[in-house]
């Protein structure tokens, strides 16, 4: 196939590009144009989306979410979730798609880290590492719902079934509506400052919430003690997978197994109305220790080595900042920054 024939473009008719990643095989929510454009001119957030088309069809795409925090270049990085997406038989398409995305994020972050949801093929990683990308071993799980909720709970690890069990006597889960997003986002907040975690603002949450295209698809699940709330988890669902994307619980009410039952229960919903597959999102590096990871172990999903590809723009601005921000960590009892990736 002629490879001149490719172009690169920065627009995209919104509805051509939401179908493209809707009819995708490996489409992502974090892929479509309704999450583009809640990013882009929020606070301390913008975006990228970069097109290619071979003559004047859409053969790929790559979307792009830059975070800053108080620092606006020195915290800048852009994360690529799900990475870049091209139709089978465009894949010489993607050093070119590589190429023109980089050029654009240097200019506005210091790096850019693709987070796959699936493992990039060989031809992929090929076009990745000749781009400047590196790779770092990144797990994920992936429980399969398809043989009914009576199957997941026989892979759920007996001892999280034991706390899902306790946890019902005093606590219960409830899907909510558009209302809760604030208390929700309360919640989110309330741990986030207690471990110095950069949090998303709220805008980018209620611009999802309410676009057209994720209207059915935001959820919001609240768990309560009596009747205050203790937790939260925000999921978004696409082509019968429903992604973990935001989740936590009051440390003050953990004897409670809150967060157990949070899971359990948003797993047994997704199950029973129509999604195959429950995305529990990232477990770390297979080489550092991580709580999270053994918690998200114990549901009885599949591991997988998805990685993380990263291109550091600006080694110098990188380093530098890198090392001021352990210094600051260490002075002030900071959590995990932008840069601690």
């Amino acid at each position: 196939m002629d490879k001149v024939s490719y172009h690169i473009a920065w627009s995209c008719d919104q509805r051509l590009w939401d179908d493209f990643v809707r009819r995708h095989p490996h489409g992502q929510v974090f892929q479509l144009p309704d999450f583009y454009y809640a990013h882009l001119h929020a606070p301390r957030s913008s975006a990228i989306a970069c097109f290619v088309f071979h003559g004047s069809d859409l053969v790929g795409l790559m979307v792009g979410v830059v975070i800053r925090s108080f620092l606006p270049f020195f915290s800048a990085r852009t994360v690529v979730r799900g990475g870049p997406l091209l139709l089978t038989g465009h894949r010489q398409a993607m050093t070119l798609l590589l190429h023109s995305f980089n050029r654009k994020a240097r200019s506005v972050s210091l790096f850019t880290q693709i987070r796959p949801l699936v493992p990039p093929s060989e031809s992929e990683r090929n076009a990745l590492s000749s781009a400047g990308f590196v790779f770092e071993p990144h797990l994920n799980f992936l429980n399969d719902l398809r043989g009914g909720i009576d199957a997941v709970w026989q892979s759920v690890h007996r001892h999280r079934r034991r706390n899902i069990r306790k946890a019902t006597r005093g606590l219960t889960v409830r899907k909510k509506g558009p209302e809760a997003l604030r208390e929700a986002y309360g919640i989110l907040r309330h741990n986030y400052r207690r471990y110095r975690m950069p949090l998303l603002p709220f805008e980018v949450f209620e611009r999802l919430q309410n676009s057209l295209s994720f209207k059915e698809d935001f959820l919001i699940f609240v768990v309560y003690k009596g009747e205050k709330p203790v937790g939260t988890l925000l999921a978004i669902g696409l082509n019968q997978t429903l992604y973990c994307w935001y989740a936590c619980s009051l440390p003050g009410f953990y004897k409670f197994y809150p967060n157990d039952l949070l899971h359990w229960e948003v797993m047994r919903w997704a199950a029973r109305n129509g999604y195959d597959w429950f995305d529990f999102g990232g477990a770390g590096s297979p080489s550092v220790p991580y709580g999270v990871r053994e918690f998200k172990r114990q549901y009885g999903g599949s591991e997988c080595n998805v990685g993380r590809w990263t291109h550091v723009y600006h080694p110098v601005c990188n380093a530098m900042a890198r090392k001021a921000f352990d210094l600051l960590q260490r002075l002030m009892g900071w959590g995990n920054l932008f840069l601690k990736r």
